[in-house]
């Protein structure tokens, strides 16, 4: 399954860390997501979804999963911890609650004909989350805690009750609620009874909002974790069937809050170019973030992944010092080009770069696999320096076939002659100004435009001359 498209121009690099194609069993989808989740309280806060029991109502087989983070280091009646479930003592229990002793959970089914059996568990973890998932299929009451079975016993019958309500953070018992003092995140409840298979893809991925049989569905990604929420009434259902009613939750600061979640699934990362384009699913992607995007895998189950995306830009400053340019980012890969032509510099390929013609110039510059170009910077400051007193310097005569005559002040004897091509490259051997007046033979260059440069101890000059 090809999730991330590579989108590329000529300044592009990506880093992609991780790559999905698998097909997942049942119930699941493939998820990365670190989610909200609901921080109860311990004194007042539940959600309670009404006549809930209506949804599996004569259903053959029943599941009720939940991610939870226990913090009852103590629980004694009353005080006990209602993670989810229903509880009307009549005809229809179906709930998982923490009770003494301190890592105990208890999970109960009680049937149309109010007979009930109940399962316990001694090892919760506190503090930390964990996936519970508890099934029913008629002839047995199965506890899975992340995705492994833990407990089993015999029960029968069915639930056929139709109004009773489904809590979460919270169980009543006869007048006494159990509060819980926790958070909870991603709870399912389904009309069948869930494979091995599909709980242990669910641990390692979540529910398939596609599938028939799951009821409800509470991802619990609302508001803003340890923000201000106080517009947030009701817990939205996945699956459109009924949303929950929040009661007691402060909705403001880092408990009875929405709070950060359970950490799913898988992640991915990528590393792209300023200006560069990620395709990622149906979105393109430009600037660095977190996103999220569905993937269908042909299968039951969807891919849901979170991509992180960094994106890598480029020092592309130049800084003009007299006629010398240089690049501000150290440590890259340089080319100079002239503007005028957009052709390279020969050999022009260091951080600085001194023209030897006016000119406008820009850098092509390398860093950490990405490559930008700079903006164009204008030098229009060479031309002769002339001695106090003299007449500077000149070359006759323009354009020239044969020989050509170079007169220089005397104080520039000593220095450096050179003859370049507009691309900086020497097209003479380099000479010793020997004396102010020199004759060249540049019979040999071909036709086009060339300068003379002269470099000493105060002096830089160029001129241009044409060779016809």
């Amino acid at each position: 399954m090809p999730w991330i498209m590579d989108h590329t121009t000529s300044r592009s690099m990506f880093s992609i860390t991780v790559l999905l194609s698998i097909t997942l069993p049942g119930a699941c989808s493939l998820k990365a997501q670190s989610s909200n989740a609901l921080d109860f309280d311990g004194i007042d806060d539940k959600v309670v979804v009404q006549n809930a029991s209506a949804l599996i109502a004569n259903a053959p087989g029943v599941s009720l999963g939940c991610w939870v983070y226990p913090t009852n280091a103590a629980p004694q009646y009353p005080d006990f911890d209602g993670f989810v479930g229903f509880r009307n003592e009549v005809d229809c229990d179906l709930y998982m609650v923490q009770i003494a002793p301190t890592t105990t959970l208890e999970c109960r089914i009680r049937n149309s004909a109010n007979q009930w059996f109940t399962l316990t568990y001694p090892s919760l973890d506190l503090n930390t989350w964990q996936f519970l998932m508890l099934t029913f299929d008629g002839s047995a009451l199965t506890l899975y805690k992340n995705g492994m079975n833990v407990a089993s016993i015999p029960a029968s019958g069915s639930i056929t009750s139709t109004t009773t309500p489904l809590y979460i953070g919270d169980l009543l018992f006869q007048f006494t609620d159990f509060f819980l003092d926790g958070r909870v995140d991603e709870v399912s409840l389904w009309s069948r009874t869930l494979l091995p298979a599909e709980i242990t893809c669910m641990y390692n991925e979540g529910p398939d909002p596609s599938d028939n049989d799951l009821q409800l569905y509470y991802r619990f990604d609302q508001g803003t974790a340890g923000g201000a929420n106080p517009g947030i009434t009701t817990l939205t259902d996945m699956q459109g069937q009924i949303d929950g009613d929040l009661t007691g939750f402060a909705l403001n600061g880092s408990s009875s809050n929405f709070v950060q979640g359970a950490l799913l699934g898988h992640a991915a990362s990528a590393t792209i170019c300023q200006g560069d384009v990620l395709a990622f699913g149906t979105q393109d992607l430009t600037d660095a973030g977190i996103y999220t995007e569905i993937f269908s895998t042909g299968g039951a189950c969807d891919s849901v992944v979170t991509l992180t995306l960094d994106v890598q830009s480029v020092d592309t400053a130049v800084v003009l010092n007299g006629v010398t340019l240089q690049a501000q980012a150290g440590g890259a890969q340089y080319q100079w080009i002239d503007c005028d032509n957009g052709m390279p510099m020969v050999g022009q390929t260091a951080q600085t770069f001194t023209p030897t013609v006016n000119g406008n110039y820009a850098l092509v510059i390398t860093q950490s696999g990405c490559t930008d170009t700079s903006a164009c910077h204008s030098v229009n400051t060479l031309s002769v320096q002339q001695e106090s007193g003299t007449s500077g310097a000149l070359i006759y005569p323009d354009p020239v076939r044969g020989l050509l005559m170079v007169r220089t002040p005397v104080a520039w004897v000593g220095g450096t002659l050179r003859i370049l091509d507009l691309q900086g490259r020497p097209v003479l051997g380099e000479r010793v100004v020997k004396a102010p007046e020199m004759v060249l033979d540049v019979s040999g260059l071909a036709h086009g435009r060339y300068v003379v440069r002269i470099d000493g101890p105060g002096v830089r000059w160029v001129q241009g001359f044409d060779r016809e």
